[in-house]
């Protein structure tokens, strides 16, 4: 992110629960419980007089390509959003691993249905996949979002 921040974009990272000054346990933790940490950092951002309110948007990587959509959604301080290597989970054996799995974050991974967040998104979102990733193979990363299809989740939400 330091290219971005060369470039005038003020970057807010933070880190994972539980680590460095973070309070919280990040292997209780869910994607969801993330959005919501995520949608608090926004918050945040809307309280520092050296940000534009208008231009706050969202960049998720791997997870957080889920992460963004779900504290985008509904959100109306961001304006935009930017998916790279989203994750998706395989279709076929989602309901054979949610049933065996005990881990409440891994099942809520397996569960996450990305159009439910994508559809409540009104802002732009560019998603960026590519099958050379190497923490994200595809074609897991892949959300199924061609552009522009009438029918995708992004289009019917009017991106």
């Amino acid at each position: 992110m330091s290219t971005l921040t060369r470039h005038g974009v003020a970057v807010l990272r933070y880190d994972d629960r539980g680590v460095g000054r973070s309070t919280g346990d990040f292997a209780a933790a869910t994607s969801a419980d993330f959005g919501t940490a995520t949608a608090a950092a926004v918050r945040c951002l809307l309280k520092r007089a050296e940000i534009d309110r208008k231009a706050i948007g969202l960049v998720g990587h791997s997870e957080g390509g889920m992460v963004a959509p779900i504290a985008a959604a509904g959100n109306d301080d961001v304006r935009f959003v930017i998916l790279l290597a989203a994750l998706k989970a395989p279709e076929a054996s989602r309901e054979l691993l949610v049933q065996r799995l005990a881990n409440e974050w891994f099942r809520y991974f397996l569960q996450y249905q990305p159009a439910a967040s994508l559809s409540r998104i009104h802002v732009p979102v560019l998603a960026v996949n590519r099958s050379l990733d190497r923490q994200v193979m595809s074609p897991w990363n892949s959300l199924s979002v061609p552009a522009p299809v009438a029918s995708s989740p992004v289009t019917l939400a009017g991106n």
